[in-house]
């Protein structure tokens, strides 16, 4: 506590440095189940698959954001740019699920900023210290299964 505020332990986290280099040492099995996608200057490096589940999820299953709100059923968003994107897929290369880590620049505010605010006490982190976890996905036909 500092001033009566909680703080985040910044050694609790990767840098984005860190992370880079820590994705490189999964081993090759797990690769071919779990995969990370950069979109770089857009979302077109993140494969369709993921936003077409977002869709089916979010839109037609869930009933969270209009369907009809979105292109080629893809529900795509702001945030998609400046996220690093998780799938899992079947060892049959089909997807079940994915997930995004959110790491906007500034002055852009993470998407929770636009619908939340903060405890008074809370510090947040240093930004490149700092990510959002948002649009978890699991395919239906996945949810609920003894691992």
């Amino acid at each position: 506590m500092d001033n009566g505020k909680a703080r985040v332990d910044p050694d609790a986290f990767l840098s984005r440095v860190e992370f880079g280099a820590h994705q490189e040492t999964i081993d090759h099995d797990n690769r071919k189940i779990f995969r990370a996608f950069r979109p770089g200057l857009s979302a077109n490096n993140v494969p369709g698959d993921i936003f077409r589940l977002r869709h089916q999820v979010y839109c037609l299953e869930c009933a969270f954001l209009q369907a009809d709100q979105y292109v080629d059923g893809m529900e795509l968003d702001d945030y998609d740019d400046a996220s690093t994107h998780f799938a899992a897929y079947t060892m049959d290369e089909k997807l079940v699920g994915a997930v995004r880590l959110v790491q906007p620049r500034e002055p852009k505010p993470y998407p929770f900023e636009l619908h939340c605010e903060v405890f008074s006490d809370f510090e947040m982190p240093e930004r490149d210290q700092a990510a959002e976890i948002s649009r978890l996905v699991v395919k239906k036909s996945h949810r609920r299964r003894r691992a």
